[in-house]
């Protein structure tokens, strides 16, 4: 499979940062946690596993972007919302998901926040629908790279 980093990159919403690394490193930390132990898992081990790794991840984004929120309770909700696509979780309960971590962080409940976790909802299902096909073709890569900016246009109001 050719290096999927540069598309995944574009497709992924870090909160504005100036400085991507730390929070894409302790991001992927987590999902590796997950691949590791398999979403069937215990819950109450995958939670205890990667927890920390996401919990890390929102410390550099309240820190990098001087915002002040539970960075715990959106790590919480982000491990709710990995968990549940890897298990097939349906779009309603990813999308509530979605607007409840947009909502911890932004403080907020702008309109906004609904319609971006909305098309960032759509992209992840979609994502992982395609990806069962094998290699996502480059309409579908570019398909999803306009729904991500769609929704960080949305978000960007927020900040």
């Amino acid at each position: 499979m050719k290096n999927t980093e540069p598309f995944e990159k574009e497709i992924a919403y870090f909160f504005g940062v100036d400085h991507e690394g730390p929070v894409v490193k302790a991001y992927l930390k987590a999902i590796k946690k997950l691949e590791e132990i398999g979403p069937n898992g215990s819950k109450k081990r995958l939670h205890h596993e990667m927890m920390p790794y996401l919990e890390n991840a929102y410390k550099e984004i309240a820190h990098q972007r001087n915002l002040n929120f539970d960075t715990t309770k959106a790590a919480d909700i982000e491990f709710q919302i990995i968990l549940g696509n890897a298990l097939g979780s349906t779009f309603e309960i990813v999308q509530d998901l979605m607007i409840q971590l947009y909502t911890v962080i932004f403080q907020t409940h702008s309109p906004a926040i609904k319609k971006a976790a909305m098309l960032r909802t759509f992209l992840y299902q979609y994502k992982a629908e395609v990806m069962k096909e094998g290699e996502i073709p480059l309409d579908d890569q570019e398909l999803m790279i306009e729904v991500a900016k769609a929704s960080e246009k949305y978000l960007s109001l927020l900040s």
